[in-house]
């Protein structure tokens, strides 16, 4: 009889021992399918709103070809430019104005039909400061499909002039 008893005490552990295991493997898919989801999500880049957490780093220094602000321009008018640009509907302007990584691989086309989804109707020159050695500009937005918004536009100012690093889209 005490083997029996043995035997029953065996399997009662062996329960709990699989359960764990099998309670794991359901933890390394999640983990990996949250991996796969947040790394899609950082690969997108086709213009559309995504929310940015408020800039609060350096932004990424630039490399490559990059878009300057016109000679004898302050960041503040790049952005009113673009702005300007895009509520007159002047795509094409707006479209080269933009920094260089949200030029790259994309068309004017495809950029015109992503912009005219939000309806931009307005904008507000919120501010500039310093931050890291880079010039951000604040800039808030009137959009139909979405509300207010805020871009935040960073700068660096070389020796051939300003660059244009970034655009950030802030949801508050």
């Amino acid at each position: 009889m005490v083997d029996e008893n043995e035997e029953l005490h065996e399997g009662t552990v062996a329960a709990p021992n699989r359960t764990v295991i099998i309670m794991l493997g359901v933890i390394v898919v999640l983990l990996a399918a949250i991996v796969v989801v947040v790394m899609l999500g950082n690969a997108k880049d086709d213009g559309t709103p995504q929310a940015a957490a408020p800039t609060t780093g350096a932004p990424a220094a630039p490399t490559g070809e990059q878009t300057m602000v016109a000679e004898g321009k302050t960041p503040e008018e790049h952005v009113a430019a673009y702005f300007d640009a895009v509520v007159a509907k002047d795509y094409a302007t707006a479209f080269a104005l933009q920094p260089a990584d949200k030029i790259a691989g994309r068309t004017v086309e495809s950029y015109q039909a992503d912009v005219e989804g939000y309806g931009i109707s307005a904008y507000t020159i919120l501010g500039s400061g310093e931050q890291q050695g880079y010039t951000q500009v604040t800039a808030s937005v009137t959009t139909a499909a979405i509300g207010e918004v805020k871009y935040v536009w960073s700068f660096q100012e070389t020796a051939e002039g300003w660059v244009v690093v970034a655009r950030d889209l802030i949801f508050e």
